[in-house]
């Protein structure tokens, strides 16, 4: 089986991009994209809930990228698939220990460091308790606090 895989590089830009879970990113379809309001209906969620996200310009243009698939589906792969190819990127880069579900925090950060408020990052990723978003997901670089500061 091949190392790379087509697929690897835009699913780990867009779960950074939109702090989505591996599975709700296997299940997109083309038909839950809005090109005229640069949204993403994701259905079925962890939370029951259906919800709608908006995309960043990067998501978007990530998205349209993909070639079409017969099945409407923009990323189709497995999570055997993604594993495997994920496990041969980490082994490949010599990362150790670093698991997909990582992403979603990175990505939470990186909500909060444009300046979004805690209800538009909840809404990004579905986050009924703020609490869990803010003590389990973000993690606040000092460096960036300080410069920030003044």
């Amino acid at each position: 089986m091949l190392v790379d895989n087509i697929y690897l590089k835009p699913m780990v830009q867009f779960s950074i991009e939109t702090a989505i879970r591996q599975g709700k990113l296997l299940k997109i379809k083309y038909n839950n994209i809005s090109l005229r309001n640069r949204t993403l209906l994701l259905t079925d969620t962890k939370n029951g809930e259906d919800r709608t996200i908006p995309l960043s310009e990067k998501a978007f243009l990530i998205l349209q990228a993909q070639p079409r698939q017969f099945d409407d589906r923009v990323f189709p792969m497995t999570r055997n698939q993604v594993k495997h190819y994920w496990k041969a990127a980490l082994s490949k880069t010599k990362i150790e220990g670093f698991r997909w579900h990582y992403l979603r925090g990175h990505a939470c950060t990186l909500l909060f460091e444009k300046e979004l408020s805690i209800p538009e990052v909840q809404l990004m990723s579905g986050h009924l308790d703020s609490k869990v978003l803010l003590n389990t997901y973000v993690k606040l670089d000092l460096e960036k606090l300080v410069k920030k500061l003044g």
